[in-house]
């Protein structure tokens, strides 16, 4: 070893043991003063084993003294031997308040001029200026998206008027090979049915959609994505057949069909926690979701969807 890093011993100069632990291992090293400065005579470190992982902060400190004593006792040996803790090795600090501050900030506080200034800054008149600046508007390079006219879809004043439409799955397969869920909703009355289908098809969109039909009559309009389902040929001339006007939402914009993605959110976590015992049995609840559903009261028009279609309120059981 060279001289800067190790030192040798000298029997008569003061001599400190400096110890450490973490949660990795312990070590020691071993100092001795010489020109008023400390230098490391001998180094130990030691990785903790399975036992000695369990033990406490303060175990392992003490471990790591017992092993430097271990190491080399015969440094040790002689009188005038003393212990030190952090605290000892460590120069007495002064903690004093600092008045200055505060008695600056007093005497802002009571400075007339300081507070009409304070005051006038905080009523946001510089910031409404500056907002309301016509050249300051008109040079400034707007970011983000581009301001824009909304399409709201007229949705028609009355039930039976307006469809969403939409898939859900593939779910467990079920005895009868359900695997999908076809979902109705009247955008009016929010009233919804719920039909279990094997495929994803148009012949099974077309089928639902017709007998639909047979009960209520054809509709206005129809919402739906842009699922090849909607979009093939088959689909596009019933449509235009029964005077249908269907409209597409946007491209990766689930929201544009907003009521299929809430009834959805709901549908998925209710038919799971009801078929808890086999999931290959969920197709039995969905005319019970349903009539939940339709017999909830909608907190913003205070009715049910049930009510706001028929006109009267849906018998059930009373729990």
């Amino acid at each position: 070893m060279r001289s800067k890093v190790l030192t040798i011993f000298k029997q008569g100069r003061t001599t400190e043991l400096h110890t450490d632990a973490s949660k990795y291992g312990y070590g020691a090293v071993l100092q001795e003063a010489e020109d008023g400065k400390l230098h490391p005579i001998h180094y130990m470190s030691k990785k903790k084993s399975f036992a000695e992982e369990k033990y406490s902060s303060y175990e392992l400190e003490f471990l790591a003294v017992v092993g430097g004593f271990e190491k080399i006792p015969y440094l040790f040996i002689g009188p005038g031997d003393r212990m030190k803790h952090a605290l000892s090795r460590y120069p007495v600090m002064m903690i004093v308040d600092d008045t200055i501050t505060a008695r600056l900030q007093k005497a802002q506080l009571e400075d007339e001029n300081i507070c009409s200034l304070k005051q006038l800054l905080n009523n946001n008149l510089t910031r409404k200026v500056i907002a309301n600046c016509v050249p300051c508007i008109l040079s400034n390079k707007k970011c983000g998206r581009k301001e824009g006219y909304l399409n709201p879809i007229p949705k028609g004043d009355g039930p039976l008027s307006t469809y969403h439409v939409g898939f859900i799955g593939p779910l467990p397969s079920t005895n009868k090979r359900y695997q999908h869920i076809f979902t109705v909703i009247d955008a009016f009355t929010k009233f919804t049915w719920l039909y279990p289908i094997k495929t994803v098809s148009t012949r099974d969109a077309l089928d639902k959609l017709k007998l639909q039909q047979k009960t209520f009559g054809n509709l206005l309009r129809l919402i739906r994505d842009r699922g090849p389902v909607f979009t093939s040929k088959a689909f596009n001339d019933y449509c235009t057949e029964e005077g249908i006007q269907h409209l597409q939402i946007a491209t990766g914009v689930p929201r544009g069909n907003g009521q299929i993605e809430r009834i959805h959110r709901t549908l998925i976590p209710v038919l799971t926690k009801l078929s808890l015992e086999d999931a290959t049995k969920w197709y039995r609840y969905v005319d019970k979701l349903q009539r939940i559903l339709n017999s909830t009261t909608n907190r913003s028009k205070k009715w049910t969807p049930f009510e706001l279609l028929t006109g009267v309120e849906m018998k059930i059981k009373r729990i």
